[in-house]
């Protein structure tokens, strides 16, 4: 069972068998003890979903407590993505064990639509400005990962940038007019942005650094924030 067990150390050596000491329900990590002896656990409680929360970025502060939009399903759904109208979500359903579904749900009815890629896996979907496609980080059935287009509308599946490419663990990022694709790339003394125009699949390399994460791009298309 998952728990808290005391094994007895002398010498460098176990002294006797483990033994219980209290039941943990869910995820936890040992934090450490205090001066005094005290054992300190993070526990991870409740599940997790998509949420929306209503914010005024003026005052800095909620004003409406997060609600989930998706009532099926609840508790296995991952990486939302708005489409650039606003108007629709986009988020990954786990379907058992192993079966990924993208949902497509209306935020103005609340009707969702499945598609069911043919890829093994994808994560972080990313709307393409006409709203008729969505690109995510995936792995299609003969193994091979890289960005991945879904059409929308039928859920057909193409390939943007292949692996030897696409290193990087960051979710793809459009171009304001839907022509360029921008992802990560790790190299061996750092990584980069790096940009690929899908017409004829030229690379160019933006921004490079030993270290960074959590790009974003602005509206515009012409600076990126990081940390």
């Amino acid at each position: 069972s998952n728990a808290i067990w005391t094994l007895p150390i002398k010498d460098g050596r176990a002294e006797a068998p483990p033994y219980f000491v209290k039941t943990i329900i869910g995820n936890a990590r040992g934090l450490g003890f205090s001066r005094v002896g005290t054992l300190y656990i993070g526990q991870n409680v409740g599940g997790q979903d998509v949420q929306i929360a209503t914010v005024d970025f003026q005052a800095g502060r909620v004003t409406a407590l997060p609600e989930k939009p998706a009532v099926r399903f609840v508790g296995a759904n991952r990486t939302p993505a708005f489409s650039r109208d606003g108007k629709y979500l986009a988020y990954q359903s786990l379907r058992g064990r192993s079966s990924l579904v993208l949902v497509l749900q209306s935020l103005e009815t609340g009707e969702t639509r499945d598609l069911r890629p043919d890829l093994d896996y994808f994560n972080q979907p990313a709307w393409s400005p006409d709203g008729q496609s969505i690109a995510v980080r995936g792995r299609d059935r003969r193994g091979r990962d890289g960005l991945y287009r879904i059409d929308t509308t039928t859920g057909a599946v193409s390939l943007l940038v292949p692996k030897e490419s696409a290193t990087g663990t960051m979710r793809p990022l459009w171009s304001p007019d839907g022509k360029t694709l921008y992802y990560r790339n790790y190299y061996p003394n750092g990584n980069a942005i790096m940009s690929r125009e899908l017409a004829s699949g030229a690379e160019r390399e933006l921004f490079k650094s030993d270290t960074f994460a959590q790009p974003h791009l602005s509206p515009d298309g012409r600076q990126f924030a990081i940390i």
